[in-house]
């Protein structure tokens, strides 16, 4: 339901502020009121932050049962990955409404692996474990060769949000560079932080003169409003 309304708030933003009042309403005043349009779900990026919390609990306390949660978050986070990939990655629960279309649920999203890179990453450092190293190891290779780079200058390039897309958002390049400049460190993997550098420079080439960014880039901007006004047009 609300799924169907977020597409048709983009086709039309009056009949979609209608549509999506009484679920904004409901959540705002009765937070509880959520069941009526969906079931509970487990979000990856939700036990990737349970986990972390956790695991900074068990360093303030030394109290084994944080630990204990901690790793029962890790153990959900295998559970949830995208199957269809080799390496471990994670999405969103459902199918994501976009302005150029639907993300079908368990896409990777390099805005969501990273959380769940974090949380392996600190457990690993409490418990130095082999089991959560090949986790980091996987995820790392999933970030270097499933999501794909677009060049953008000499020094630069961006990357795809998903590993279907044509690249050009702002934070996917970040969320990248974040994990794989760890991983280079983690790993001693050089190569890891070629392509981590590459997509920070993407990102403060493109910073505003204020500090601020746009959400993406402007050809990406114009692309996106193109497929939506002409939909005949799409790939």
């Amino acid at each position: 339901m609300s799924g169907r309304a977020k597409s048709l708030y983009y086709r039309n933003r009056l009949l979609g502020t209608a549509a999506v009042a009484p679920m904004i309403f409901c959540e705002a005043v009765l937070p509880s009121g959520r069941r009526l349009f969906h079931h509970p779900i487990r979000f990856p990026i939700a036990d990737a932050h349970y986990a972390m919390g956790f695991a900074f609990l068990y360093e303030a306390t030394g109290n084994s049962s944080c630990l204990e949660k901690a790793v029962h978050f890790l153990t959900e986070l295998k559970k949830s990955r995208c199957v269809e990939f080799k390496e471990y990655c994670w999405g969103y629960p459902f199918n994501w409404v976009t302005r150029n279309g639907i993300i079908k649920e368990q896409t990777p999203l390099i805005t969501t692996t990273p959380y769940c890179y974090e949380a392996f990453l600190q457990v690993f450092e409490l418990t130095a474990q082999d089991q959560w190293k090949v986790v980091l190891e996987s995820i790392a290779r999933h970030a270097a060769t499933d999501i794909k780079d677009f060049r953008t200058s000499e020094k630069s390039s961006s990357c795809s949000y998903t590993p279907f897309d044509q690249g050009g958002v702002m934070n996917a390049a970040a969320y990248r560079a974040f994990l794989l400049t760890s991983a280079s460190q983690v790993f001693c993997n050089e190569d890891y932080w070629k392509i981590a550098e590459r997509n920070l420079n993407f990102v403060l080439e493109n910073q505003n003169p204020d500090g601020s960014w746009f959400y993406a880039l402007r050809i990406f901007f114009l692309k996106t409003v193109f497929l939506n006004l002409f939909p005949r047009h799409r790939a």
